[in-house]
């Protein structure tokens, strides 16, 4: 039985067409089964960070520690709550790394695509050809969701967060249901991450299997 490489859902949503729960995910936990760790501050993935300190459940990574020392060290007496913000990464063409991620998004998640070219835009979505086939058993044609993005915002100069929204037919009335998750950019290409893959399609009871070697 392969290793569930799924994520923690939260909470549910029904479709009303056949039963099937669909639970909805909103902002990422610091740490889930089968994720990554992240900074609670930033979002950047434990691969992105030098170091990651861990606190129960939270972690925070290297450079928001710094900035808060610094914070910290610049705050007047009297002032209590401070907040830290990471310089956005610096990029040579933001609005054209940001078309590219929701052409991914969009292409990989919902629509008419083959499965090569959704497993091509998977990050290590090689074998991922068995949750396809698991999704058109559970899901008939009708019920299908398309997606679009609602805005991305660069973690890293090769992660970032994605917001975007799974819309199920029917029209104006039709069910909605947001979503966050996470790109990556892999051997040149931005791609839908593993773990963003693996956690949306949990929602509806399949599990990833586990990385290809």
């Amino acid at each position: 039985m392969p290793e569930d490489e799924s994520a923690e859902q939260g909470p549910s949503s029904r479709l009303p067409s056949d039963g099937l729960q669909l639970r909805t995910a909103g902002a990422w936990p610091p740490f889930v089964g089968g994720g990554q760790r992240r900074c609670s501050f930033c979002g950047r993935r434990e691969g992105s960070a030098r170091h990651l300190v861990r606190s129960r459940d939270a972690y925070i990574c290297d450079e928001c520690v710094d900035l808060a020392a610094e914070a910290i060290a610049a705050a007047p007496p009297d002032a209590k709550s401070l907040r830290i913000r990471r310089p956005a990464p610096a990029r040579s063409d933001p609005g054209a790394t940001e078309e590219e991620i929701e052409r991914v998004f969009e292409t990989a998640i919902g629509g008419d695509t083959s499965d090569d070219e959704r497993m091509e835009l998977i990050e290590g979505g090689s074998n991922l050809g068995t949750t396809l086939e698991l999704i058109r058993q559970r899901l008939p044609p009708d019920q299908r969701a398309d997606s679009y993005v609602e805005y991305v915002r660069m973690l890293s100069e090769d992660e970032a967060e994605v917001h975007f929204v799974l819309v199920y037919p029917g029209g104006p009335t039709a069910p909605r249901f947001p979503f966050a998750g996470h790109a990556v950019l892999s051997d040149g290409h931005w791609k839908v991450s593993r773990e963003t893959w693996c956690r949306l399609i949990g929602t509806i009871g399949i599990p990833c299997p586990p990385p290809p070697a």
